[in-house]
């Protein structure tokens, strides 16, 4: 109920300047942080009751449950507004409900999943690409949400996909973490392929510098300041080095700085993190894992010669333009002049067929006195 009443610790909401039809955040930065803004849930003034927070659970279940109805029609009006991702969570939430459908074309040819074959055609009605320059952008994306060894949760395997976070059915796999608002990208349209094509390169490379900033924030976590009694006592638990080495709490469910760090992101614990005994320092490593991954390379990269296949025409054709302007000016500097048709200023009637280096002989010298410019 604290948390109804925005007096939670850890979990309390920014500060509204203004209210009324249109209310100004003053905690938010001003900045491009990316954060979402936590704004209050207006019941601070309910109290009192002899209600219990179960009564309330069920209520809400039944409308933001699995099949409620407040949750389909905030993807509905997700799609037909389709805002552009902006926080971390968005972006994230976006990826992976985009691509957890696909499968690597170059092992199955044409798509078979309606979103992936609908920005295949996007890509190939694109300025001069074609379905190769489709496979190389979409294999990577594919492979970087869940690659084809994912299902094989190899402990000692160092390359680690956003699956891993987000968690499978498997025991071994990691299961950390899930997006607040991950119903917001759950219905996508094959007809707005040509704007999801523009947030896949465009947005979805952020993930990148969003990961490593929740892996500092992470790092920078205090369990002495948020009363983590396992580890008032360890040194491997100082500002900076949380996550660095197993600390003294049971689970990354049980340290009581993580959550108020997800829920400043956007994100909370997924629904097998409190049945696991994954800790801090196996959440650190899997953020390194994907960090320093082949897979987040191979997309960055990826998008980078997708760019470079829309615009290598215009490249071509822009340096060919350029190497033309070139030899012209060099044919001007070096030839004579009457190859371009331009009259000599010589008073002798053979003068335009005189060698410009050979006015410098001592003999022509003195018909130079007779030159005249601009007559006829």
């Amino acid at each position: 109920m604290s948390y109804f009443t925005d007096t939670l610790p850890g979990h309390l909401p920014h500060q509204l300047g203004s209210v009324g039809c249109k209310a100004k955040c003053t905690s938010c930065s001003t900045g491009s942080s990316k954060m979402p803004c936590l704004t209050p849930l207006g019941f601070r003034a309910f109290s009192g009751t002899k209600r219990t927070g179960k009564e309330l659970c069920n209520v809400l279940s039944k409308m933001l449950g699995k099949n409620g109805i407040f949750r389909e029609l905030y993807s509905y009006l997700s799609c037909l507004v389709g805002g552009t991702p902006k926080t971390f969570a968005d972006v994230f939430s976006f990826y992976y409900q985009l691509t957890n459908k696909w499968k690597t074309m170059s092992s199955i040819g044409q798509p078979s999943d309606p979103m992936q074959n609908a920005i295949c055609k996007e890509i190939q009605n694109t300025v001069s690409c074609e379905y190769t320059d489709a496979v190389a952008l979409l294999d990577p994306c594919c492979n970087l949400y869940k690659r084809s060894s994912h299902d094989q949760h190899d402990p000692d395997d160092n390359e680690r996909d956003l699956k891993y976070l987000l968690g499978c059915n498997d025991q071994n796999c990691g299961s950390f973490i899930q997006p607040l608002n991950s119903t917001a990208y759950t219905t996508l349209s094959p007809k707005h392929a040509g704007k999801y094509l523009i947030w896949l390169v465009h947005v979805c490379p952020q993930i990148q510098t969003f990961l490593e900033q929740i892996k500092k924030a992470f790092c920078g976590i205090s369990c002495y300041d948020s009363g983590c009694g396992g580890c008032l006592n360890s040194n491997d638990c100082r500002v900076g080095k949380h996550g660095s080495n197993p600390c003294g709490c049971g689970s990354i469910t049980k340290c009581r700085g993580v959550l108020p760090l997800l829920y400043e992101y956007g994100f909370t614990y997924s629904e097998d993190a409190y049945r696991r005994t994954k800790k801090c320092n196996n959440f650190c490593k899997a953020l390194d894992d994907i960090l320093n991954s082949k897979l987040l390379g191979d997309f960055l990269t990826a998008i980078d010669d997708f760019f470079l296949a829309v615009r290598k025409k215009f490249i071509w054709t822009l340096v060919a333009l350029w190497s033309l302007s070139l030899l012209y000016l060099l044919h001007i500097a070096v030839v004579r002049l009457d190859v371009l048709r331009i009259r000599s200023h010589l008073r002798s009637p053979a003068s335009h067929r005189i060698a410009a280096q050979s006015l410098l002989a001592a003999a022509r010298v003195r018909a130079l006195a007779n030159v005249k410019y601009f007559s006829p």
